[in-house]
């Protein structure tokens, strides 16, 4: 049996024609994939996840510690179901921190928190409940000059006395 060249350059680019398709299908199967992981991210990041708890929000900051990129609401999710919070969700590449790591950076956090002691602080500093109250209802009834006052008296307190760094919004998502 004779095969010409013309035959022999035919089979070759059906073959070659084959490669390319398998190989732009498992493309676009990997592209899908992260297409789907992206579009889960943006879902958690639309649902302004809040966190249900003061110790969810200190774990959240205790994760801050370890990985200091990551967001909740976008690359994990934290639940607490009254039993304590847990990761709910994890999306980051790096591996889920052990307990262990997580209760020693809660440990750190709640040393750095009392250090900082901004809280108390801010709280002493911030106008009264019922000052703030009045600018509301002045504002309400269309007079926002009260209520522009006391919210650059707020931002200058929250000036003084920042949050500690590490944690600042990430945690308030």
């Amino acid at each position: 049996m004779y095969i010409d060249a013309l035959s022999i350059a035919a089979i070759l680019m059906t073959v070659l024609l084959v490669v390319a398709i398998v190989l732009m299908i498992r493309g676009q199967q990997k592209t899908a994939g992260e297409v789907d992981r992206l579009r889960a991210q943006i879902d958690l990041m639309e649902q302004h996840v809040a966190l249900p708890s003061h110790a969810s929000r200190e774990m959240c900051c205790a994760i801050r510690r370890i990985y200091p990129n990551a967001l909740h609401g976008v690359d994990y999710q934290l639940a607490d179901d009254g039993e304590g919070p847990y990761i709910k969700e994890w999306l980051l590449e790096h591996p889920i921190p052990e307990p262990h790591h997580i209760e020693h950076a809660i440990s750190e956090y709640r040393e750095m928190m009392r250090e900082s002691n901004y809280r108390e602080l801010r709280r002493s500093a911030y106008p009264s409940i019922g000052d703030q109250l009045d600018a509301l209802y002045k504002w309400r009834k269309g007079n926002d000059a009260a209520l522009q006052v006391m919210d650059d008296h707020i931002d200058r307190v929250k000036a003084k006395f920042p949050k500690p760094p590490h944690c600042e919004d990430a945690c308030e998502h």
